[in-house]
């Protein structure tokens, strides 16, 4: 009798239940069908229906792929990403779509972001493209890649290295924006014969966002095998240590 009249007050012939339940069909409403298009952009049109925190997401998105640019030439990344040809595309969508899950569950919200991706219907984005930057979102925060992560040893083994390359990258660029406020607009890096330094252009020394950026180092550490230490830019070190 419920569903009779929801039909007759909805104007619909049917209602079809949801397999995965009434989260998973919500999550999937949030990933429908948009035109086909560049990766980057499908990506885009999909998080602005997600309601993605505009300003956030699309600074992180930037930030990475800046990152990603200036880390090029280091063998680890260039070895590691040389059969993925559209890393750039790929990361810069995980960045876009990473903080989806916010709103649903904030203390698990980077494992719902990998799930609304996962049940996100993309024409035009392959379903290896789908599970790549689902898990690069994943990935963003807390734990870091493991085999006991059903939905990261699902990847191939190639696929499994590219997401933890481009993850270890967005950790950081989601760490420079941990106030949501776009302080930090460039980066660079410089090679040393002890580790990698990357400098923050517009972060303040000792504030919060070299310090989450340094804490979610840990990943890139990882594959890189060396350190990373973030530090603000030259000029602002002298300021802050003239006062």
């Amino acid at each position: 009798l419920v569903a009779m009249e929801l039909c007759k007050r909805l104007r619909v012939e049917r209602i079809v239940p949801h397999a995965g339940g009434v989260r998973d069909g919500i999550l999937r409403e949030m990933g429908s069908a948009q035109e086909p298009g560049p990766l980057v952009q499908l990506t885009r049109t999909f998080a602005q229906r997600a309601r993605y925190e505009r300003r956030h997401s699309e600074h992180v998105a930037h930030l990475a792929v800046a990152l990603l640019h200036e880390l090029a030439e280091l063998p680890a990344l260039r070895d590691g990403l040389a059969d993925c040809p559209h890393a750039s595309e790929l990361l810069e969508s995980a960045g876009l779509v990473h903080d989806l899950g916010v709103p649903i569950e904030y203390p698990r919200h980077h494992k719902v972001s990998r799930r609304i991706v996962e049940l996100a219907h993309w024409p035009g984005v392959r379903a290896d493209e789908r599970a790549l930057i689902a898990n690069i979102a994943r990935y963003h925060r807390k734990s870091l890649p493991a085999m006991d992560h059903a939905p990261f040893a699902a990847l191939p083994r190639r696929s499994r290295q590219h997401a933890q390359i481009l993850a270890g990258i967005l950790r950081i660029a989601d760490g420079l924006d941990r106030p949501h406020d776009q302080a930090v607009h460039g980066l660079h890096a410089k090679a040393t014969r002890s580790g990698l330094v990357l400098f923050a252009e517009g972060a303040p020394a000792g504030g919060p966002a070299l310090r989450a950026a340094q804490k979610k180092a840990d990943l890139l550490q990882k594959v890189l095998r060396r350190p990373v230490i973030l530090r603000p830019e030259p000029d602002r070190i002298r300021v802050t240590g003239s006062k």
